[in-house]
């Protein structure tokens, strides 16, 4: 299921994956948390996926770690990481 929700939140809100149905309900995003110094700061927060397939309603949750660096005045984001909760 990980897998067909993340080509889900990847490409919009409904999508058919295998030949499924599934469409993304709502976003939530909690516990943020935020350390570094002013050219490097990285974040981490949990990010809960409520979706429908089938008539089914379910939910997966992910935990997320993003790097953020300052290049030319504007904020980059140059690594990226999510993993299911487990």
């Amino acid at each position: 299921v990980s897998d067909m929700v993340d080509c889900a939140y990847h490409s919009g809100l409904t999508t058919v994956v295998d030949g499924l149905d599934y469409t993304i309900k709502k976003f939530e995003f909690d516990d943020l948390r935020v350390s570094g110094n002013g050219d490097a700061v990285f974040a981490t927060f949990l990010g809960t996926v409520y979706f429908q397939t089938n008539g089914q309603d379910l939910t997966v949750q992910y935990l997320y770690t993003s790097n953020v660096i300052e290049r030319g005045g504007q904020l980059k984001i140059v690594a990226d990481h999510i993993s299911r909760k487990q």
